[in-house]
């Protein structure tokens, strides 16, 4: 995709990825996205121009009326979303900033079987971490496709990220898989030292 949207509210639950459209070759990109909370949603805008081939992100803010929830937290490596269950393996008991971290994603399906992830954005899944003060975020792909190497394919596939955050505190994560054609987003709670 030539743009990633990624909003999020104050409380951090509701999470978004979009990818605008171009409107005309006017360098206008449009994006539709329906709040669930009130608030000001953070949003970032990632991007890799040609030219330099660098990422660049841009940051706002959009304004949905209302009185904002705060963000809660607490440890979690198990997340239930749109019928799948979402567990998070590799996450020791204390975490640390600026250390890499190899996180194994495992998708459920409602029966407790492995999950048929359908490739999305060039992977089987994608996750998104966002401090608990929304300062920035990581955006990880898996480890397979970072490193060039082609991916395994079939339900009993590792799906591992790198997670590796400058800063401590809490970190909310969210894992993005597409089943049976619906995008659907676990999420998790880690805390660093």
């Amino acid at each position: 995709r030539k743009m990633h949207v990624m909003l999020v509210d104050p409380s951090l639950e509701d999470y978004h990825h979009v990818h605008p459209e171009p409107d005309g070759l006017n360098g206008l990109y449009r994006f539709r996205f329906t709040p669930r909370k009130a608030g000001s949603y953070s949003v970032y805008t990632e991007i890799v121009p040609l030219r330099s081939r660098r990422q660049v992100i841009a940051t706002g803010a959009l304004e949905v009326p209302g009185a904002p929830e705060a963000a809660s937290f607490a440890s979690s490596q198990v997340s239930e979303a749109g019928g799948l269950r979402f567990a998070l393996s590799g996450v020791s008991e204390r975490l640390r900033t600026g250390r890499d971290y190899r996180l194994e994603l495992q998708v459920y399906d409602a029966d407790g079987g492995a999950a048929k992830l359908e490739t999305i954005m060039g992977a089987r899944g994608h996750m998104v971490a966002f401090d608990a003060e929304r300062r920035g975020f990581a955006h990880m792909h898996p480890v397979a496709s970072v490193l060039g190497e082609k991916e395994e394919s079939g339900p009993d596939a590792p799906l591992a990220f790198l997670f590796n955050v400058p800063n401590s505190g809490w970190y909310r994560i969210f894992a993005q898989v597409q089943v049976d054609g619906r995008e659907v987003f676990g999420s998790f709670d880690l805390h660093l030292l």
